[in-house]
């Protein structure tokens, strides 16, 4: 994988595609977000693991509206997954100092998650997993990855990765993303190791929750829920300010400069809007359950 992001191959678009397979996110809601890689490249369990994350294949007749998108929607992206070449898996798995010029992003204290800022883009490592090159300012994003990308062994990581894409590209539509797990209330936000890399969206101009199981309706009295392991048979509400800075500290957009302006808007109208409770842990379901006691 190249270290720019690299212009659109122009000269025959029809045999490059023919060459790929393409993924949209949330295809029946049409958000611009496309995932493509050579099918000569990858094993079908990427395909498989792309499509258990809401990601839809496209066929050859919806190849059409993936050139109207791109050509008429400066927001509309495609990642393109690439095996990593021997220089880029060194750069995955390296170690980086605090002297060099990568910014540690990983609130666990170790350096998985780091992104390094360039002349006109970014690079975001996830250690052992993949590195990602991109620019807001273009339509087309680079990603190498490990072989292991989209496995079961490395199933959260790959979840966490693929989070950083949709969560960048779907802020400036208005959309934030969350780790943890829809409920019957709402949402409940976790860290990404308690979610297993799963992460809920919240379109609040749409009203529409995207989560793994597909879209759903957000209804009046939608609560965002954090759990406590201190609290005991009952639900204490959270104030507007509590629930704006729980959100801001458990977004899944990673930014070296901090939460996007776009963000911080949506975190200001969730916060009042929706409902914030913190409830205790003990009365939380397991996932397969959705729903609080």
């Amino acid at each position: 994988m190249n270290s720019k992001i690299e212009s659109h191959n122009k000269k025959n678009p029809n045999a490059e595609k023919a060459q790929y397979h393409w993924f949209q996110y949330h295809k029946d809601h049409r958000y611009p977000i496309f995932i493509k890689f050579k099918m000569s490249e990858h094993t079908p369990v990427l395909s498989d693991f792309l499509e258990g994350e809401k990601w839809v294949r496209l066929n050859e007749q919806d190849l059409p509206n993936v050139d109207l998108e791109l050509t008429h929607n400066k927001l509309a992206r495609v990642l393109t997954l690439t095996e990593a070449s021997v220089l880029v898996a060194k750069k995955i798995e390296s170690q980086f100092s605090q002297s060099q010029t990568w910014k540690n992003l990983d609130k666990t204290g170790g350096d998985r998650e780091i992104i390094h800022k360039e002349a006109g883009h970014q690079v975001y490592r996830y250690k052992n997993v993949a590195l990602m090159v991109y620019s807001y300012l273009h339509q087309h994003w680079e990603m190498g990855i490990m072989p292991d990308f989209g496995h079961k062994k490395s199933l959260m990581e790959s979840r966490v990765i693929l989070s950083r894409y949709v969560s960048w590209s779907l802020a400036p539509m208005g959309v934030v993303g969350f780790f943890g797990v829809p409920v019957d209330e709402g949402i409940v936000i976790q860290k990404p190791h308690e979610s297993r890399g799963e992460v809920v969206y919240i379109d609040l101009a749409n009203k529409r929750v995207l989560t793994q199981d597909g879209a759903k309706k957000m209804f009046p009295r939608f609560r965002i829920l954090r759990l406590d392991a201190t609290l005991r048979n009952r639900d204490v509400k959270m104030t507007s300010e509590e629930l704006l800075s729980f959100m801001a500290n458990n977004s899944s957009f990673l930014s070296i400069e901090g939460l996007s302006i776009p963000v911080r808007q949506i975190l200001q109208n969730l916060s009042k809007s929706t409902e914030g409770v913190i409830h205790p842990l003990e009365s939380f379901k397991p996932r397969m359950d959705l729903k609080i006691t």
